[in-house]
């Protein structure tokens, strides 16, 4: 659903970024400081998605490789695809392999593409007859032993069908 806003251009040339919901709120704002209305289109979301800052992503069955490779390229790549409706930018991101964890933010979400993710090329997948599907690109990560993270979030990480599930750390 889109409702129109009204943005303003005030008589320097410079437009505000206050969206205004009628033409008269926004000369109420600006008096006689305006040179023009603009008209804006804005999109309404069905449904409102509350991102949980005590929640996250935990990807499991991981090799000590897989989390070198990982950290030194600044992402991971996966079969299985997190939920689009639970991950965001800054999300708390865990990639656990038997002995250490890497621990970062992720940063953003997208399909795996040989030619563009060229660190993670040269690794077969466990599964020979799948390939990568997905890349969570992530930052401020740091190599950390499991038994540390473990013991810092009160948790243990058992393996997940799939590799991917959500953790809450509070």
């Amino acid at each position: 659903m889109t409702t129109k806003k009204f943005r303003v251009m005030l008589l320097n040339g410079t437009v505000t970024d206050t969206l205004y919901d009628t033409p008269m709120d926004a000369m109420k704002a600006h008096r006689g400081d305006i040179k023009k209305l603009i008209e804006v289109a804005e999109k309404k979301k069905s449904g409102s998605v509350r991102f949980s800052q005590d929640e996250a992503l935990f990807v499991s069955q991981r090799s000590q490789e897989d989390l070198e490779i990982s950290h030194r390229c600044g992402y991971a790549v996966m079969y299985n695809c997190p939920s689009r409706q639970r991950i965001f930018s800054g999300m708390k991101y865990f990639e656990i392999s038997d002995d250490f964890v890497l621990e970062g933010e992720i940063l953003k979400l997208e399909k795996y593409d040989r030619s563009l993710h060229s660190g993670w090329s040269h690794v077969i997948p466990a599964k020979e007859k799948k390939v990568w599907k997905w890349v969570i690109f992530h930052k401020n990560t740091k190599m950390l032993p499991r038994i540390d993270v473990e013991t810092k979030y009160k948790t243990s990480f058992k393996g997940t069908q799939g590799g991917i599930s959500y953790l809450k750390l509070k």
